[in-house]
């Protein structure tokens, strides 16, 4: 059966740039008609414990503790499936994710919004990720039409690199707000929603996944000023 996932989103408890609480993003995803969904908070990672405390409060939700990398090679990552304190707050340089990302083959991991600033590809023909995220609040092309599908900012690029690389591609809110969330996510074709991020992790490698784009969640996102 299809399970509706949104793979990077951020709360004000480890984000200072998310207006959301952690109960606002499960309400609002619960809302959106989301089944599940992974919070990877910028160089942070949840801990088991405190996520158990948000899950057991929001049982409508599977909830997954993920981690988004900023890289020094001007990059971010999304890593579900390693261990929590591998990253300190501290940007990164891209061979110590790629040494994580070899201790721990079984994590999912893909890069973020890698053209919303630049048309630069330097390097990423030898990333050694999953997945590259294609659509997202923060790659909307500014200002949507008022109809029809609405574009993404150098959509060619991201087709051209998934399509090169083999990489999954991705749709996620990279919810800051309420209004992102419901805009982008994956529909995953699974018998059930994996029971750990290590599990989520191996599925995502290989199950049934699509990107789906709400056009109109996304145009009353943008009237709403995200």
């Amino acid at each position: 059966m299809p399970f509706n996932i949104d793979l990077h989103t951020h709360t004000g408890r480890y984000s200072y740039c998310s207006r959301l609480t952690p109960d606002m993003l499960c309400q609002t995803a619960i809302s959106r008609g989301l089944d599940a969904l992974a919070i990877t908070e910028h160089q942070c990672q949840w801990r088991p414990d405190e996520l158990a405390v948000l899950q057991e409060k929001y049982p409508q939700i599977k909830l997954y503790a993920g981690i988004e990398i900023s890289c020094t090679d001007g990059h971010d990552y999304v890593v579900l499936g390693l261990p929590v304190g591998l990253v300190d707050g501290q940007q990164v340089s891209i061979q110590d994710l790629h040494a994580m990302l070899d201790d721990h083959p079984q994590a999912f991991s893909f890069i973020a919004h890698c053209f919303r600033y630049s048309t630069l590809d330097d390097g990423l023909a030898d990333l050694q990720v999953d997945g590259i995220e294609v659509g997202s609040h923060n790659l909307v092309l500014w200002p949507p039409p008022a109809y029809g599908p609405v574009p993404i900012l150098n959509g060619d690029l991201y087709r051209h690199w998934q399509q090169r690389m083999g990489w999954i591609p991705l749709c996620n809110s990279d919810g800051h707000s309420r209004h992102m969330l419901g805009g982008f996510y994956n529909r995953l074709e699974t018998l059930e929603l994996a029971a750990s991020e290590t599990e989520l992790a191996i599925l995502l490698k290989s199950a049934r996944m699509c990107c789906v784009q709400d056009d109109d969640m996304i145009r009353n996102a943008v009237q709403e000023g995200w």
